[in-house]
């Protein structure tokens, strides 16, 4: 079974898509535990600040 997060995450992909975007990015505080979500759904870090990541991934 999928969990909830990957789930949502997967269909805000198929959304951008749809409207015609190629990639998506976001940002995220480096203690959070949504960092692993986001490595599994192949984001990469293309920023490292203070407290938080910048991660970006190709649709």
């Amino acid at each position: 079974m999928i969990a909830l997060g990957t789930q949502l995450m997967k269909a805000a992909f198929n959304a951008l898509l749809e409207k015609g975007f190629s990639q998506v990015s976001l940002s995220v505080d480096q203690d959070n535990k949504a960092v692993n979500l986001y490595k599994r759904l192949d984001f990469v870090i293309v920023k490292e600040e203070e407290t938080a990541f910048t991660m970006k991934k190709t649709l």
